[in-house]
């Protein structure tokens, strides 16, 4: 998802799942969130993990907005284990420095 800002800043955030760097049992992998910022002066950050939690899998409906200032609200849900059927809703919000 692409979110845009007044300022010309921009921040992408995006699924990732890849069994190379998250083997699991029973042909499950781990999906995280990742989001990333452009800053026209200087080009694009690097990109920053969103889902701080160690076990689960998040869901791909992830909701994602960006203000008009660059700040950057994500929500997603994320089942506790791998391949488990509860999940809780979780959110992270990243201010522009």
């Amino acid at each position: 998802q692409l979110g845009l800002a007044d300022d010309g800043q921009a921040r992408v955030s995006w699924v990732f799942a890849d069994p190379r760097f998250y083997p699991r049992k029973a042909r499950t992998v781990r999906k995280d969130i990742f989001t990333a910022r452009y800053v026209p002066a200087s080009g694009w950050e690097d990109p920053v993990l969103v889902n701080l939690q160690s076990t689960g899998n998040v869901h791909e409906d992830y909701h994602y907005r960006l203000d008009p200032y660059g700040n950057a609200t994500v929500i997603w849900s994320q089942d506790q284990t791998l391949g488990g059927t509860q999940a809780h809703t979780f959110i992270n919000h990243y201010a522009v420095p």
